[in-house]
């Protein structure tokens, strides 16, 4: 029964080096999040800028309604 009070106590205060190396982790894991999110907007806005210079073109209703032949041609 000892064993197990000792793991207990132990789960619900931690010793100070393993709160440092929680702190640690957690500081890792806010930086990789915040240089991802950093990522991830600075894509979003090269491909707003390449969507404003390079606008997608949609076909025109004379090429859309256009017959296509049996050999795939117009």
């Amino acid at each position: 029964m000892y064993g197990l009070q000792s793991v207990h106590l132990s789960l619900q205060s931690p010793n100070l080096p393993d709160l440092y190396l929680l702190a640690f982790k957690h500081d890792a894991a806010c930086r990789v999040i915040a240089r991802l999110k950093k990522e991830r907007d600075e894509a979003r806005s090269i491909l707003a800028q390449a969507e404003r210079q390079f606008p997608i073109s949609t076909p025109n209703d004379a090429t859309a309604n256009a017959p296509v032949h049996s050999n795939g041609k117009r």
